[in-house]
């Protein structure tokens, strides 16, 4: 098999010519604003030897000494400049052309949603998303995992107070969960006190969750809670909706049915989760357009306005 090369090649004049690769120039660059070969390797994230290593195989390939070594400092030879001011140049038109051919390109996004937040608040409102950006591509991911940001360019988690290492972020709300249930459920249950309900059968996707929030609302005693047990969220809200029992529900993700009369809420006391629930995006130069719009859409579907339960909301973070 033959070997391929890992130098550019240039035509002039109908004759090849070998260049240095891109990430060597780079490496040239970087060293010519750190004082030592430890601190530029610290930037690129290679070693001292990488950086060592590349540096001496330009220098013999060239025949040129690119820079004066001086006891605890290297300085730039005049042809290492020409060398740097060229890539420069080259990186600059080089990545001018690339955005040509992003904006060339059709406009789209793909999106990650935890599956109960797709299933029970968005689901309604993706052909107003589909308004605000014709090619968008909606993924799920599992309430609390981290979506691959490898396939995706924007997503919605629920994590701490600040975003994840390496992206950007904008808290959209804290989460707080509250027990909802159908009309129907209400109507042929005893639902008037916490005590009333800690003796039903519950959707139970977090047993802690269910005696923290009976605790907040007034059942001082250990509950012995019973129930069918709810690995998915999306699951449990499913249940709820379909008469199956109570669910402890967040409040942004419940706001919708219970506007549209699908879900009650029977007691209104609403347990803080410890969660903020954040749009999230790899941190870029220039993000695009269309992660904007996709901002200004899932802002705008928030709880505005008075929905009859929008007490049981925490102020949507700044």
């Amino acid at each position: 098999m033959k070997r391929i090369s890992t130098t550019s090649v240039v035509v002039r004049g109908g004759q090849e010519t070998d260049l240095p690769t891109l990430s060597a120039l780079r490496v040239l660059e970087t060293l010519s604003r750190h004082p030592t070969m430890r601190s530029a390797g610290e930037e690129l994230g290679i070693t001292h030897a990488a950086i060592s290593t590349t540096l001496s195989k330009l220098e013999q390939r060239l025949g040129a000494l690119l820079f004066n070594r001086e006891p605890g400092a290297l300085t730039p030879t005049a042809a290492c400049l020409e060398l740097i001011e060229a890539y420069r140049g080259a990186a600059d038109l080089l990545g001018r052309a690339v955005e040509d051919v992003q904006r060339a390109r059709p406009a789209s996004i793909t999106i990650s949603m935890p599956s109960c937040a797709a299933a029970a608040w968005l689901s309604g409102a993706f052909g107003r998303l589909q308004a605000q950006i014709p090619d968008a591509a909606v993924r799920t991911h599992a309430d609390g995992e981290m979506p691959d940001f490898r396939r995706v360019d924007v997503a919605i988690i629920a994590g701490g107070v600040t975003p994840p290492d390496g992206f950007e972020g904008l808290a959209l709300f804290d989460e707080r969960v509250f027990p909802v249930c159908s009309p129907a459920y209400a109507a042929d249950h005893d639902l008037s006190t916490p005590s009333a309900v800690a003796r039903l059968p519950l959707l139970l996707h977090s047993r802690r969750a269910w005696r923290s929030w009976l605790n907040r609302a007034g059942f001082y005693s250990e509950p012995v809670l019973r129930g069918v047990e709810i690995g998915d969220p999306a699951l449990g809200m499913q249940a709820a909706l379909a008469g199956q029992g109570l669910f402890l529900a967040c409040t942004v993700v419940a706001w919708a049915a219970i506007g549209e009369g699908r879900l009650v809420a029977p007691i209104d006391v609403s347990l803080p989760t410890g969660r903020r629930t954040w749009v999230v995006w790899r941190r870029t130069p220039r993000p695009a357009d269309d992660l904007w719009r996709f901002i200004d859409w899932i802002q705008a579907e928030l709880p505005q306005g008075e929905t009859g339960h929008t007490e049981l909301l925490l102020d949507v973070a700044a």
